[in-house]
């Protein structure tokens, strides 16, 4: 499933790739080009799709199926061991992306509420309100 499927299925998914021009086998391989792109939901990082393009790309394929069969997570993924240096670190990688874009989400949805809380209370104490606790 690609990002677009996953929005027209009614999907908050959160997708992140990684291009084999940063993949040290890709580069001994002389084969920068192309890229591993996985898709999980947002909200309990269920891996919904991967999607790869370039040399060599068909290696890739039982990893793929194998999470998407075991309705794996992005954490299964980004905590499971990926020798170097081999093509399957791009997978490794683009899930590593997308935890990290969650967790900076998640981060920054919380220092809003975090800040909104402290704006209101302090406008409760300029106006000399009690402030709740």
């Amino acid at each position: 499933m690609t990002p677009q499927d996953a929005a027209k299925a009614g999907l908050d998914c959160l997708s992140a790739m990684f291009p084999f021009a940063a993949n040290g086998r890709a580069m001994t391989l002389q084969a920068q080009e192309g890229f591993v792109r996985v898709v999980a939901r947002r909200d309990n990082h269920l891996i919904v799709g991967w999607q790869a393009v370039g040399a060599s790309v068909s290696e890739l394929s039982a990893a793929f199926c194998q999470s998407l069969e075991m309705k794996a997570c992005l954490e299964d993924i980004a905590g499971t061991m990926h020798a170097h240096p081999m093509l399957s670190e791009a997978v490794q990688e683009a899930v590593q992306e997308a935890v990290q874009e969650a967790v900076q989400e998640a981060l920054q949805e919380a220092l809003q509420e975090a800040l909104q809380e402290a704006l209101q209370e302090a406008a409760l104490r300029a106006l000399g309100q009690a402030v709740p606790i």
